[in-house]
């Protein structure tokens, strides 16, 4: 899979290279060229896994330049239980309520940014 600026620069790049870059020259961000798809099947399948194997079944959808290997062990490490403890994003009922809410909270610094902030560093470095 290869990405592209979403303001148009014609160069086209692996997951890895826009992950170490970030940004393209343009100022744009990288985007897939075309987005895989994604069936109820897929989904269903989904259902039964931890956090960390969700997150390794996804991204390897579009992290195809990584070894299946390495990203599903960068996945293990960025939400381990050590990490965000048994549910990293639990699913949450409001009481005496229809409303429902995913509480991003649980990583080392109860922030909702520790849930891609922790892959990202373990990304770079298995480049």
């Amino acid at each position: 899979m290869l990405y592209k600026s979403t303001r148009g620069h014609h160069e086209r790049i692996t997951a890895s290279v826009a992950i170490q870059r970030g940004i393209a020259p343009d100022g744009g961000l990288y985007m897939p060229e075309e987005l895989p798809k994604i069936d109820l099947s897929f989904l269903e399948a989904l259902l039964p896994c931890s956090y960390s194997e969700r997150a390794f079944r996804i991204l390897s959808l579009y992290l195809c330049d990584y070894e299946q290997e390495a990203l599903q062990s960068i996945c293990q490490q960025a939400y381990s239980t050590q990490r965000f403890g048994e549910y990293p994003a639990p699913v949450v009922k409001l009481r005496d309520s229809q409303v429902s809410v995913l509480e991003l909270w649980h990583g080392p610094t109860s922030a909702f940014k520790d849930m891609a902030l922790q892959i990202m560093p373990l990304l770079l470095t298995k480049v």
